[in-house]
């Protein structure tokens, strides 16, 4: 089983603001610069043929550019 999510990567113009605030907060899981997304849909645990199947699904998904 493969945990999956489908994620933007966030640009690095952003990113480093926002690595820079990941303190203060005891016992988080911090995440490296090149580890920040925003999440677009979590399909959890799925078999490797699925995660595969999946992965073509998505290769065909298309729409116009948006700005963060």
């Amino acid at each position: 089983m493969i945990r999956l999510f489908a994620a933007l990567a966030v640009p690095p113009e952003l990113a480093e603001p926002l690595a820079r605030r990941q303190h203060g907060l005891p016992g988080a899981r911090w995440r490296p610069l090149e580890a920040l997304h925003v999440t677009l849909r979590f399909f959890g645990d799925v078999r490797e043929d699925v995660a595969k199947d999946l992965d073509e699904e998505l290769q065909g998904v298309a729409g116009d550019p948006l700005e963060l």
